[in-house]
């Protein structure tokens, strides 16, 4: 069986769009965070 053309995203990316996601819902945790501390909202 030969394989096909190219390469795959995940070959090209590997992990790093999981590592890209898992810190931006970091950020915006944080940021959440930082906004609702500043307000004084629970």
């Amino acid at each position: 069986i030969a394989p096909a053309e190219g390469k795959t995203p995940y070959s090209v990316l590997g992990n790093m769009p999981l590592y890209a996601l898992s810190l931006l819902f970091l950020l915006l945790h944080s940021m959440m965070a930082f906004i609702r501390r500043k307000m004084n909202i629970l």
